[in-house]
């Protein structure tokens, strides 16, 4: 995995064994608002945190094993390294002076590829309201350059029931009980979530999650794959790097302000095959 530029907080500290590393994975949809949460525990773990951005999606779209082939026309964003079995490798692996590794990703880059997620991981799953979640899809869609737009259906349509299958696939055969956290109680409530989410996950609560600094991609220490440059040039996350604390004003409306008209026929699609998944999900959160 790439790494952004080097930021004088990461300071090693040898004295840090692996047996005291915590190590949570948090599994979602895109545009959840799972950078800022990102962000949020980075907060937590500075100066000792390692922090992998969707490394499972840089195998599904840039690896040789990739099962999507948008990139064929950006050689530079396509990695030989970048296989199933070297990124739970790489999570799985040491990183000396280390308290805290966090790792966030998409569930549609390990669908049928449950054998690599790694079991030294307390996993998690951040979910949001569909009638937010699948416009904003449809947004970034439409942002991308030619040939990098998508099918909101047939490629994220599944997306609640994947989380709702890695899940179930992460409680049957590593016992973890789910944690799920809502998106929308994050960014209004976040002082009572993310207390409940550190008992849950065996972390230790400070406030100085719920603040960080303003940065930008080049700035970040974090494990990427080399398309996250790409994507910030368009503005991808613009809103996560500007911001600096949960913005409640991030929710995108309440229940009865969602403007409809601006969903396509296969939003609506989306969102109505998903909203029983995720009502399911919702009454199964931190609360």
């Amino acid at each position: 995995m790439a790494t952004g530029a080097s930021n004088d907080y990461r300071v090693s500290n040898p004295s840090v064994t692996t047996e005291h590393v915590k190590r949570v994975f948090l599994w979602s949809l895109p545009r959840s608002c799972t950078t800022v949460f990102t962000r949020c525990m980075e907060a937590l773990g500075r100066p000792n945190v390692e922090v992998f951005w969707e490394p499972f999606v840089s195998c599904e779209f840039y690896g040789p094993e990739r099962r999507h082939f948008f990139a064929n026309d950006s050689p530079h964003l396509l990695q030989d390294k970048y296989t199933f079995a070297y990124v739970r490798d790489f999570l799985d692996g040491d990183f000396p002076g280390a308290k805290l590794l966090f790792a966030k990703d998409v569930t549609i880059g390990i669908m049928d590829k449950f054998e690599f997620i790694p079991k030294t991981y307390r996993h998690t799953f951040l979910i949001r309201d569909p009638r937010k979640t699948f416009p904003s899809i449809q947004r970034l869609s439409d942002t991308l350059p030619q040939g990098h737009q998508f099918n909101v259906k047939k490629e994220y349509g599944q997306g609640y029931q994947e989380i709702t299958d890695v899940m179930h696939h992460i409680e049957e055969t590593f016992g973890q009980k789910p944690v799920i956290v809502d998106a929308d109680e994050l960014l209004s409530e976040p002082n009572r979530i993310l207390p409940m989410y550190c008992r849950a996950t065996g972390l230790e609560y400070d406030p100085k999650m719920l603040s960080w600094g303003k940065a930008n991609v080049k700035e970040l220490n974090w494990h990427f794959a080399e398309s996250m440059p790409d994507f910030d040039k368009i503005g991808l996350f613009d809103s996560a790097m500007k911001s600096s604390k949960f913005n409640p004003s991030d929710n995108g409306g309440k229940e009865d302000s969602f403007d409809e008209s601006s969903w396509t026929a296969e939003v609506r699609e989306c969102i109505e095959a998903a909203i029983p998944i995720y009502q399911r999900l919702f009454q199964m959160r931190l609360k």
